[in-house]
C-alpha cells in the first residue's frame, strides 16, 4: 500500500494472482501495469533489465497458455532483446509460431 505503482511489487503481486489464485486475467492486468510503470522500456540497465525480462516472460507464457499466440510472439520478440539468452527465447518464439501455424492448418 505504501508503494502502489512500484513495478517490482506489481510483478510479485501478479505472480500471486497467477500462481496461487489462478486468476490469469488479474495477473495479466497487474503485469501490464507494471510494464507501464517501469518507464522507458529501452533503458535496460541492471535490475530494470531483469524486471522487464521477468514481466515479458511471464506475460508471454500467460498469453501462450491462453492461446493468444500472436500476443505471445510479440512479447517474446521484446523479451529476446533484453534476455541474456536470446537463442533460448528464439527457440521459444519458434515453438509458439509453430503452434500458430499448426492451429491454422486444422
Amino acid at each position: 500500500r505504501a508503494n502502489p505503482g512500484h513495478p517490482q511489487l506489481l510483478f510479485e503481486l501478479g505472480r500471486i494472482y497467477s500462481e496461487d489464485r489462478h486468476d490469469t486475467n488479474r495477473a495479466r492486468n497487474i503485469w501490464e501495469m507494471a510494464l507501464r510503470n517501469v518507464g522507458d522500456l529501452t533503458d535496460w540497465s541492471g535490475e530494470r533489465r531483469f524486471l522487464i525480462g521477468q514481466l515479458l516472460g511471464h506475460l508471454a507464457k500467460l498469453e501462450e497458455d491462453d492461446g493468444d499466440t500472436a500476443r505471445a510472439s510479440a512479447l517474446l520478440v521484446q523479451l529476446k532483446e533484453v534476455s541474456p539468452s536470446p537463442k533460448a527465447i528464439q527457440k521459444w518464439l519458434d515453438e509458439v509460431k509453430a503452434k500458430t501455424a499448426g492451429g491454422h492448418s486444422c
